[in-house]
């Protein structure tokens, strides 16, 4: 009974639309979906008004877990995803000790945090200036061999320990990775821009929140975004553009898509929700990477998810420990720390103030959480989607009731978040991972530790 699991009456997310129907599980994976379903000694749970939807993919996290502990750990992460309806993340390979650049490095941090996480999890590798320039690329297609979901790499400094590739470090990378299958997920911002700038506005002491948004401005990501595109063009080179901000960064990626090149993009929900405007308010928690951006951005931004053109969304979740890095005495913009942790909220805010408010209907909601991400990082048809053979993985929702978000009750360790105060119409009451119940609104975390490490299966 323990291993089977039957859910009636619920309206469930079936072939693209919603529909009153019962899910029938066993060890783990949909057996099941029809009308009706009548089945002895399995455990049934009356899901009536409710609606079930595939447990969403968060395929931009940083836990930090090992290396940076006191701010995130994979125990602590991977709950507030469960608590937000996510059951699977994958995590970034650079704000970590070790960082994941090699296989000995991938199973380094696997043996730390395999027994952890209470989600299932997968892991993108990494490529730097070092891997160039000591002609170590090889090691990296043996990464990527061995199962992380695509090769991380970064374009300006956002991490100085995981350096950046230059022009000429990037082309040299992609013409090795070519004909590879290989994915190379890109954080776009021109280094030169952006370094300029900030040693300026150091110089002339401007200390202010909104100096970073000078700093980092919008040509900075489209500059980025066009050389990549440049260089990859004539070569057999799959992309992914994280955390994409700005209006023309995202027409560069359309009008690459339009000349067939294979390419996807990501954005984030404080740029759909806040944007420069809101700075002031926010003071030093503002800072992220890339920077809020105009009201023209955050419109196009939704714009691109309705047309197809943002293919995924994720949190970029980047906690950090509050009152030493983000909030203390003598901080400012510079020396407090970018990003926020965000997993717990991303489907809950896109659910509330994407589907429930109209600005996109229910199929973009679960390509963008749940279907793409599957599709492009390899895990389809494992995870992402409600079909018999996939993975029983679900979050149930009551539409009709709310739930207040409020920085004290976070379930990750870093208790900070942009939304905090926000009201979102829709509460998770019930996370399920594999079939089994794992996180409650009511009792939050119900099973720990039953995440477990999935690796790429496809291209």
């Amino acid at each position: 009974m323990a291993d089977r699991l039957l859910l009636k009456n619920a309206h469930v997310f079936y072939k693209n639309s919603l529909r009153k129907l019962d899910i029938y599980c066993e060890g783990g994976v949909i057996i099941e979906v029809a009308t009706d379903i009548k089945i002895t000694d399995a455990q049934v749970l009356d899901l009536s008004d409710k609606y079930v939807l595939p447990g969403a993919i968060d395929s931009h996290v940083h836990f930090n877990d090992p290396g940076f502990i006191h701010r995130e750990d994979f125990f602590t992460g991977s709950k507030a995803s469960l608590k937000g309806g996510i059951t699977t993340v994958i995590d970034m390979p650079s704000s970590n000790i070790p960082q994941v650049k090699n296989i000995e490095l991938l199973n380094a941090k696997l043996d730390i945090i395999r027994e952890k996480s209470n989600c299932d999890f997968s892991l993108f590798g990494g490529v730097t200036q070092d891997e160039v320039e000591k002609k170590q690329l090889q090691e990296t297609i043996r990464l990527y061999d061995e199962g992380v979901c695509g090769i991380k790499l970064f374009m300006s400094t956002s991490n100085p320990a995981f350096k950046h590739l230059n022009n000429g470090h990037l082309l040299e990378t992609i013409k090795h990775f070519s004909n590879t299958g290989m994915l190379l997920v890109i954080h776009a911002e021109d280094f030169d821009i952006c370094d300029y700038n900030i040693r300026v506005s150091k110089l002339k002491n401007r200390n202010y929140p909104l100096a970073w948004v000078e700093a980092r401005p919008a040509k900075a990501e489209i500059n980025a975004v066009q050389t990549a595109i440049t260089l990859a063009k004539d070569h057999n080179i799959r992309l992914h553009f994280v955390h994409i901000s700005t209006k023309k960064a995202l027409e560069e990626i359309k009008l690459a898509k339009k000349h067939g090149m294979d390419i996807t993009c990501e954005t984030n929900p404080y740029y759909l929700e806040f944007t420069q405007d809101d700075i002031d308010k926010f003071g030093n928690l503002s800072k992220i990477t890339p920077p809020l951006r105009s009201r023209e951005d955050r419109i196009s931004l939704w714009q691109g998810i309705n047309s197809g053109h943002i293919d995924t969304l994720s949190s970029n979740h980047s906690p950090y420990e509050y009152h030493t890095e983000k909030e203390f005495d003598g901080a400012n913009i510079w020396n407090v720390y970018s990003g926020t942790p965000e997993t717990e909220f991303l489907f809950p805010y896109m659910f509330s103030e994407g589907f429930l408010k109209h600005r996109i209907d229910l199929i973009k909601l679960v390509d963008t959480l749940c279907v793409n991400p599957s599709k492009r990082f390899g895990l389809y048809p494992k995870k992402g989607l409600i079909q018999i053979g996939s993975d029983a993985d679900f979050v149930v929702i009551d539409p009709e009731k709310e739930m207040i978000v409020k920085n004290e009750n976070m379930a990750s360790k870093s208790k900070f978040t942009l939304f905090d105060n926000f009201t979102f119409k829709g509460l998770f009451e019930k996370t399920f991972l594999r079939g089994n119940l794992v996180y409650t609104s009511e009792q939050g975390l119900i099973k720990e530790r039953s995440g477990r490490y999935i690796k790429r299966i496809r291209y």
